[in-house]
């Protein structure tokens, strides 16, 4: 088998600056194969070329998804906490399975012609937060009850179809999340500001067929 290994996303983003590259859309398509009419609009949706500059018309799209359900329980209505400086209140689940577009873990093609072969893949997602205050990230960690620099790893096996000569493939994997928004406030109990937190939660996997 091959061992596909990427570099996770990176989880040092500061607690005052703005998530970069977060193309934040729900996840719309679910596992299959899309073809025909289906298939511009997730090929949009995943920043797919309808044509590539070497001339491949895409052909079809399928999709994996590779998450972990149990931990996808929303963090809404958390009591207050006895709060000795900052804290995190209002916690709420904006949506599940979210993913980034913009910037999937890996992108790799391969050009036919090839046999079938089962793919592993081992990636890592790390999480992601962002707050118009200066906030530490144990502070947001405590109110949103997930670790805001966590990385998750998660693991599959997939079978790469057969490829002819006038065909190849593109397999990207994006991380998939869950979108929790907050209120920053002070010991006080004033406002400092509001933030997003993503929750690494598993792996979008698109592959993509080409033919010419």
């Amino acid at each position: 088998m091959a061992l596909l290994m990427v570099v996770g996303m990176n989880p040092s983003v500061c607690a005052n600056e703005s998530v970069e590259g977060t193309g934040d859309t729900a996840v719309l398509f679910t596992e299959g194969v899309y073809e025909g009419e289906e298939l511009e609009a997730i090929a949009e949706t995943l920043g797919c070329d309808m044509v590539t500059e070497d001339g491949y018309v895409l052909q079809s799209i399928s999709v994996l998804l590779v998450v972990d359900d149990s931990e996808t329980e929303a963090v809404a209505d958390q009591p207050t906490p006895m709060a000795l400086g900052d804290y995190v209140d209002g916690v709420t689940k904006a949506g599940s399975n979210i993913y980034f577009p913009d910037f999937p873990i890996t992108s790799d093609w391969y050009d036919g012609p090839l046999t079938k072969l089962s793919l592993t893949f081992s990636e890592t997602v790390s999480a992601k937060y962002s707050c118009s205050a200066s906030v530490s990230a144990d502070v947001i960690s405590a109110g949103v009850a997930f670790d805001v620099t966590e990385s998750v790893t998660k693991s599959t096996t997939w079978e790469r179809p057969a490829v002819s000569s006038t065909q190849k493939i593109n397999i990207r994997v994006y991380g998939i999340y869950d979108k929790y928004t907050f209120t920053a406030k002070n010991i006080w109990g004033d406002v400092k500001g509001t933030g997003i937190a993503y929750k690494p939660m598993g792996l979008y996997v698109a592959q993509t067929t080409y033919v010419k």
